[in-house]
């Protein structure tokens, strides 16, 4: 969650704070509904997240896989980038 912010702005699908953000947003229903015993609502939301995060993941890779022939990306932060998108 922390190494998403610290992505190039032009290789985030959305500001660099939003994701992060999404993510703790929705861990906090988790958190809730397991201390009051709503295990039912746990499974739901967890997916939701992991589809959030696939989505991310998957457009940020798109829009690495477009900079690659134009070239405006050095290549040491294009690999900071790359490792950063699928660590």
């Amino acid at each position: 969650m922390g190494a998403y912010s610290q992505i190039s702005e032009n290789l985030a699908p959305l500001p660099r704070f939003a994701i992060p953000a999404i993510l703790t947003a929705g861990i906090l229903p988790i958190v809730l509904a397991i201390t009051r015993g709503r295990y039912l609502l746990v499974r739901p939301t967890a997916l939701i997240l992991i589809g959030a995060i696939t989505l991310a993941e998957l457009v940020s890779t798109l829009l690495l896989m477009s900079v690659l022939p134009r070239g405006t990306i050095g290549p040491t932060r294009l690999l900071r980038d790359a490792a950063l998108i699928w660590a």
